[in-house]
């Protein structure tokens, strides 16, 4: 690409003698030159889902892909269900949120959340630093935010947004850290274990019932808005 964009610099660079209206029909030039490297064609879109849906259908039935196609254990359930106060952990980029959201009927009547800056020694150092890390911050939040919620069982989900490899719905191996985390004694480990051992370490009493990836907990989340919405 930045080789591409040389080559078209170099055919119509300006020149200090250049006109005004000939700099500008050559800005022309380079702009849709550029814009058409990022347009593709209704057949080229067409190639790319067809090798999106194969690679899908293969992952799906145990053959060797580019896609794992892991299940997420997620099950279908009636959204106007969910009423109280619930927690979600996202972990997943260079920051960590903690989510308090407080839902009737499957509406979202209240939310807050608080944000912390992943320091490096979670990211590089052991399990136990990651993980007491989050806990500690999820106690924090809960003590700056609503501490009624330190005296009761509250349900959490956790957004664990790596390659894991789930055996159900609150329960998943991590595969292999990506996303520049090097977190030692976590690859292999049940990431719900960890995070539950945790939280018991600072005297949180939260009840983790959900784990799932960036991608289904989107798909969620737009269920909630339209049942119709394919997350499962």
């Amino acid at each position: 690409m930045s080789r591409r964009l040389n080559n078209i610099l170099e055919h119509i660079s300006i020149k200090e003698g250049d006109g005004e209206a000939v700099r500008s029909a050559k800005r022309e030039v380079a702009m849709a030159s550029l814009v058409n490297q990022f347009t593709l064609s209704v057949q080229s879109m067409r190639l790319i889902m067809s090798y999106l849906l194969h690679e899908m259908v293969e992952g799906l039935e145990g053959r060797e892909s580019t896609l794992r196609m892991l299940p997420s254990y997620v099950y279908k359930a009636d959204p106007r269900r969910a009423t109280g106060v619930f927690y979600a952990l996202d972990l997943g980029g260079t920051n960590f949120r903690v989510l308090r959201v407080q839902c009737k009927k499957g509406k979202v009547v209240d939310s807050m959340t608080s944000a912390y800056k992943i320091p490096d020694y979670a990211l590089r150092g052991n399990a136990t630093d990651l993980f007491d890390f989050i806990a500690s911050n999820v106690k924090k939040t809960m003590k700056e935010r609503a501490p009624e919620d330190l005296n009761r069982k509250v349900p959490l989900g956790f957004t664990f947004s790596f390659p894991t490899e789930q055996t159900k719905v609150n329960s998943g191996v991590l595969i292999r850290w990506t996303k520049g985390f090097t977190t030692k004694g976590v690859e292999g480990k049940d990431v719900i274990e960890l995070l539950q051992t945790a939280l018991r370490r600072v005297n949180v009493d939260v009840n983790v019932v959900a784990l799932c990836n960036d991608t289904v907990g989107t798909l969620i989340t737009k269920y909630f808005e339209d049942p119709r919405c394919k997350s499962v």
